[in-house]
């Protein structure tokens, strides 16, 4: 079967599951860090399909990348034992990113990310939380990411949308302007 059709149906049953059990927002962010964890570390997903390593220790590889034992939910926990025991933790990552969607898209969430060279204060960056709430008129899951070689200025993504009024773009542009 394809592994996003499985992966859909599983998030479906745990976002069902989750929100039951008032739990929904904490498995949403164990699935995000679970997300994180799986692209970071290679050799998790090695693990997670390698047969010699047991059912047991996938279950504790998954709970401690999802944010550890004392810090995932009930339902976060039972459900990485459900999808390793159908034989099905090498799907986790897709899993997971299929949670996120579905999450957001009930729960009226823009993902956004704003890639500075700089950090920003606290207060800035929620100012800016609010102002991308006022323009999409949803909550928005807002990740700030500093990156020197954007040079400074910034770059906005949200909801498939892209504001890039980075100093290497415009650098970029005044080339191509110049060139020709």
């Amino acid at each position: 079967m394809d592994t996003g059709i499985v992966a859909t149906r599983y998030a479906k049953a745990l976002l069902r599951y989750a929100t039951e059990q008032g739990q929904a927002e904490a498995v949403y962010r164990e699935m995000n860090r679970l997300a994180e964890s799986l692209m970071a570390l290679p050799r998790l997903s090695a693990a997670l399909d390698n047969p010699v390593v047991t059912a047991a220790d996938k279950v504790s590889l998954l709970v401690e990348a999802a944010g550890g034992e004392a810090k995932v939910s009930d339902a976060g926990r039972r459900f990485v034992r459900l999808v390793v025991e159908s034989g099905r933790a090498e799907a986790m990552l897709f899993i997971a990113k299929a949670y996120g969607s579905l999450y957001r898209r009930a729960n009226h969430v823009v993902e956004g990310r704003l890639t500075v060279a700089q950090p920003l204060s606290p207060a800035l960056t929620e100012k800016l939380r609010q102002l991308l709430e006022k323009e999409t008129r949803c909550s928005v899951d807002f990740e700030v990411v500093c990156r020197d070689e954007i040079g400074g200025g910034f770059v906005l993504e949200y909801d498939n949308k892209r504001l890039d009024a980075s100093l290497t773009r415009r650098i970029a542009m005044m080339r191509r302007q110049l060139s020709v």
